[in-house]
This record gives C-alpha cells, sequence and structure tokens, in this order.
C-alpha cells in the first residue's frame, strides 16, 4: 500500500555487495580475468556472480502502454521535482468504476477438482469512487451510483476537496475529460494550489491507482462486504 512517509526499500547487504561486485566487474575492469574468474571476487565466475545478485529482485513483468511518450513523461517528472523541493505537497486525484458486487475468481479444492461458485444473472448497479491521495492516506472518497462526469467531479472537488487545499499543494492527475474542463482548473487555482496533469498513458505516477488496486482485491476476497464497508476498514489502517 501506498505510504509516502515511509522509506524506498533497499536491497538486503548481501544483494548490494553482488550488485557491487557486478558493476565493478562490468565497469573499469573486465568481467572476468584469464581464468575466468570475477574481477571483484577473485575464484568465483562473473556469470554466477550476475546471477547472484539478481536474488530478491521482483521476477514479474511489469508491462506499460507503447502509447507513452517518453519525452513526455520525463517532462514530467522533472516538473513535479521542482514544484516538490520549492515546498509543495502533492496531492493525487483519481477514480474508477466497479460493479456493486463480486465474485471471487480463486478457491481451493482437492486436486483434479473444479471450484464451484455462483453469481446472479441479473444486471448489477454500475457504482464509481473518487478519491484523493493526500499525506500518504486515501482522503475524501466518494462512492455513488453511476459512472463520474464534471458535474459530478466538481461537486465532490468544491464540497470535499476544496476546504483542504491551499497554496502549498499541488494537485495531480491524468487527463481524463471529465479533469480537463476550464470550470475544474480555476475551482483549483482559486484555493492557491498548482494543477499538474499527468502525461497520457502513465497510471503508474500516480500512487492512488495502487490504493485503488488494492482496495478491489480486498471486495475479491470478502464478497458479503459492501463496497463503502471496506474502503472505511481500508482507511481505518491508514489512520
Amino acid at each position: 500500500m501506498w505510504r509516502s512517509d515511509l522509506p524506498a526499500p533497499r536491497p538486503s547487504p548481501g544483494l548490494q555487495a553482488g550488485l557491487g561486485g557486478v558493476a565493478s566487474a562490468c565497469g573499469s575492469t573486465d568481467r572476468s580475468d584469464s581464468s575466468g574468474t570475477g574481477a571483484a571476487f577473485p575464484g568465483l565466475p562473473a556469470l554466477y556472480l550476475e546471477r547472484a545478485a539478481q536474488i530478491g529482485r521482483d521476477p514479474k513483468k511489469r508491462l506499460g502502454y507503447s502509447e507513452r511518450d517518453p519525452l513526455r513523461r520525463t517532462q514530467i517528472l522533472c516538473l513535479r521535482e521542482r514544484f516538490v523541493r520549492r515546498g509543495k505537497h502533492s496531492v493525487y486525484i483519481d477514480g474508477c468504476g466497479c460493479v456493486s458486487s463480486t465474485t471471487r475468481r480463486y478457491g481451493y479444492v482437492p486436486k483434479g477438482q473444479y471450484v464451484d461458485g455462483l453469481i446472479s444473472w441479473n444486471r448489477r448497479v454500475r457504482m464509481s469512487l473518487i478519491a484523493a491521495g493526500m499525506d500518504g492516506r486515501l482522503a475524501e472518497p466518494l462512492l455513488f451510483d453511476g459512472t463520474c462526469d464534471t458535474g459530478v467531479f466538481d461537486a465532490w472537488l468544491k464540497t470535499q476537496l476544496y476546504p483542504r487545499l491551499n497554496a502549498h499543494h499541488i494537485v495531480i492527475m491524468d487527463n481524463a475529460a471529465f479533469h480537463t474542463s476550464l470550470e475544474t482548473a480555476q475551482l483549483i487555482e482559486t484555493t492557491g494550489a498548482t494543477l499538474l496533469f499527468l502525461s497520457p498513458y502513465s497510471p503508474d505516477f500516480n500512487p492512488i491507482e495502487h490504493d485503488i488496486a488494492v482496495l478491489k482485491k480486498h471486495r475479491e476476497h470478502q464478497e458479503t462486504a459492501s463496497l463503502d464497508e471496506i474502503i472505511k476498514a481500508y482507511r481505518y489502517l491508514w489512520t
């Protein structure tokens, strides 16, 4: 779960040593000496050191979007860091849509058997969630039936988030259609806060995306709990 007040994870001392050895072997010295051993750790093959240095890394593949503009992403990151150095506090905004109920997709059963489950054939109500990420916490969540539009978003902004914004904040969100209206920009700017839109196809720049993904995962394991109850429990954990 996203916590801006927690330090970034660091590799273990053993992994750091391995990485350092590989770096030195790949830098000013050869990867292996005449006997086929690593330059940093005589007696060990360089390939062995490289494979050992990889222990502890996340093996999962991380997919991105081919439509991304690398130059634009770099510019946005530099601009965001510039505001942070000036003392601005980041406020991330995002939302999601989901159905009112869900079904667990996995279960345990003796090997060779299938897991049976029941779902409703009736059409389920579509719900939407809007929330902000402030000070490492999920702030001002709004859960409502239907889909989000500019009117709903501006109403939430005006009644819930607006009183908490000031000149020390930078509001960061994606370029969804209902985020980009002139009224929305004016509403944020009247608080003294700075508005920054993320580059297209860059959800990885918005930490609240992770919170929303966690909420959706919790729903799959708590079929009887309402989405509102799950959100309240999630916020309680980080209060």
